[in-house]
């Protein structure tokens, strides 16, 4: 029976000591190594060491590792130290590791390296810690890989607020992103460290609640011009089908416009828009539970480029009557352009201008081209046009100023003659004659007719309306600021359309020549330079975006309906029948925007 007692005796003993058993100390291998950050430039490394005896000298040797440097073995060496100063930069986002081991120099013997110890400043943690649902088993998991010399990061998961699986995956260093595999319609929590050793950098968390998968690879497709056609690839198994969502240019979506079977991934949506630009976007649902949507994609209808011409000055302004083309381009003198053929336009003559060919107006058989050298005087120049292929000149004069814009009504021109002001000429002789000069207060740079009014604009100084109701004696009625560069005008049912370079559109009220008023002001965070108005369409010119169509129904609240990005810098605009004419850095281009 003592026998028995000792032996439960030594038993209980071992059983309280495990701890010490399982975890012995290393009395020679250097312990608890720690940084300690002094300043920008500095840090302390210390350590303890309980290896030796009374009266032994020890040298330490410390190995230092940077960013992905291979490891310095003898950095430094202290004797009977237990403390060393290094230089670094302690907001740096390159790892700084260091190792230290002993040698008993009283006996001479050399003992292991510890464990490593690593420093990671704030810079050195990831960021961008991003997830997204990929398909209905997989979560994307992203972030942006900020430290150098890292051995890795750790990816910890939690699954309902259960418990912590720590680490739940070593990820290799230089990465940044993992795809993980889940289960639907879960809350999932992720925390994301970069490591070296036992060190850490900071720690990002986030999380996700899991849904059905979300479709993908959306394709839109158009098999006549009043149909678009939409497919995707299912990720998702178990749905009851998809929605579909629908977008007119600016305006809010439409949402569940369509409701799929979950057995199909493919549908064509009826249109029956002018010029619009149309997204869409598609998501799948189970019961009142519905999955991320998949990318957006974008289609135009009836806005499409269906024909070019390359002229080989630089087309500044342009008029068009029965589909023949006349362009201002600028030392090419007018290039006359056959567009019958609307996807192969072709030169038809081109007619030498003295100086620079800046603008023209038709009127009749006759059409009318300013040009200017930049200098005073510019020059008016009557060009008849009863045969387009054999185009001639009958007859010019001299313009005071830069004649950047003209326009034409009955017997008389009129002119935008920069500090002239505005030009009237008498052009129904053979050769044009200047009747007079009136001044616009500001420079004259383009204007457009609207009954026996001209509305000029004049660059900062706003846009002017003149009566020319006696053209020997325009008057100026109204002077109106402009909220940037006004540059072109265009007039429709008493609205006045002021384009103005990078501060947008400016619609006015001007039923009432003599009280004109701000309506509305419309940005495109472009740069808007000219304008057409059809119907209840407006048509921007913006060098920086291309061509906008704004729906003005309602002239107090317009809304963008379509964009057509244009690579080019589109300058001028002529609205021709379901067409527009566009003049930019290469020639002429033929946008279709109705049916």
């Amino acid at each position: 029976m003592k026998k028995i007692k000792f032996i439960l005796f030594i038993f209980t003993i071992l059983i309280f000591s495990c701890d010490e058993i399982t975890a012995p100390t290393i009395p020679n291998i250097p312990s608890n190594l720690h940084i300690d950050v002094l300043d920008v430039s500095h840090i302390n490394l210390r350590w303890q060491f309980s290896g030796g005896t009374y009266g032994d000298s020890i040298q330490f040797t410390i190995a230092k590792k940077v960013g992905e440097d291979n490891w310095d073995q003898n950095f430094n060496t202290v004797i009977d130290n237990r403390i060393i100063s290094d230089q670094i930069r302690t907001t740096d986002s390159l790892i700084y590791a260091y190792k230290v081991k002993a040698k008993n120099l009283s006996i001479n013997t050399e003992y292991a390296f510890s464990d490593p110890i690593a420093y990671f400043s704030d810079e050195a943690a990831p960021t961008n810690f991003t997830l997204s649902q990929t398909a209905q088993d997989s979560v994307k998991i992203t972030w942006q890989d900020n430290c150098v010399g890292e051995e890795g990061y750790c990816l910890e998961k939690r699954i309902n607020n259960e418990k912590w699986i720590s680490p739940y995956l070593k990820i290799e260093s230089n990465t940044e992103s993992y795809i993980d595999k889940v289960n639907a319609f879960e809350s999932i929590e992720y925390r994301l460290f970069a490591y070296f050793g036992d060190s850490e950098s900071n720690s990002l968390n986030n999380s996700i609640k899991t849904t059905l998968g979300a479709p993908s690879h959306l394709q839109l497709t158009k098999p006549d011009v009043n149909k678009i056609r939409l497919n995707w690839v299912d990720n998702s198994f178990g749905e009851d089908g998809f929605y579909i969502d629908r977008k007119l240019g600016e305006l809010p979506w439409e949402t569940k416009i369509a409701t799929i079977d979950s057995n199909k991934t493919f549908w064509i949506d009826d249109v029956d828009f002018p010029a619009a630009t149309l997204q869409y976007r598609v998501c799948s649902y189970l019961g009142e539970i519905s999955s991320s949507y998949c990318e957006t994609q974008t289609v135009n209808v009836r806005l499409d480029l269906i024909g070019s011409f390359k002229t080989a000055g630089e087309a500044i302004d342009i008029e068009v009557n029965n589909l023949f083309a006349f362009v201002a381009d600028n030392y090419n003198g007018l290039e006359v352009i056959d567009c019958n053929n609307t996807d192969k336009p072709s030169q038809l003559v081109n007619l030498e201008i003295p100086d620079r060919t800046l603008s023209a107006s038709l009127s009749g058989n006759f059409i009318y081209v300013a040009s200017n050298s930049g200098k005073s005087p510019g020059l008016l120049t009557k060009i008849d046009l009863s045969v387009p292929e054999n185009p001639y000149i009958t007859g010019s004069a001299k313009i005071d100023g830069v004649p950047n814009g003209i326009a034409v009504a009955g017997d008389h021109a009129y002119i935008a003659s920069g500090k002239a002001g505005l030009t009237t000429a008498y052009i129904s002789s053979m050769s044009p004659i200047i009747i007079t000069n009136t001044s616009t207060n500001g420079l004259a740079r383009n204007l457009c007719l609207d009954g026996h009014y001209a509305y000029i604009t004049n660059g900062l100084d706003g846009f002017s309306i003149m009566d020319v109701q006696n053209p020997a004696n325009p008057s100026l009625i109204a002077s109106l600021p402009a909220s940037g560069l006004a540059n072109n005008i265009a007039i429709a049912n008493g609205i006045a359309f002021v384009t103005n370079g990078e501060d947008g559109l400016d619609i006015f009220d001007v039923n009432n020549a003599s009280a004109p008023f701000l309506l509305k002001n419309y940005q495109t965070n472009g740069f808007v330079y000219d304008v057409a108005v059809q119907d209840n369409y407006v048509y921007l010119i913006d060098k920086d975006l291309g061509i906008i169509i704004l729906d003005i129904s309602d002239i107090n609240n317009p809304y963008q309906i379509a964009i057509y990005p244009m690579q080019t810098k589109p300058v001028s605009v002529y609205n021709f029948g379901s067409y527009l004419f566009i003049t930019d850095n290469e020639g002429m281009k033929i946008i279709q925007v109705r049916s």
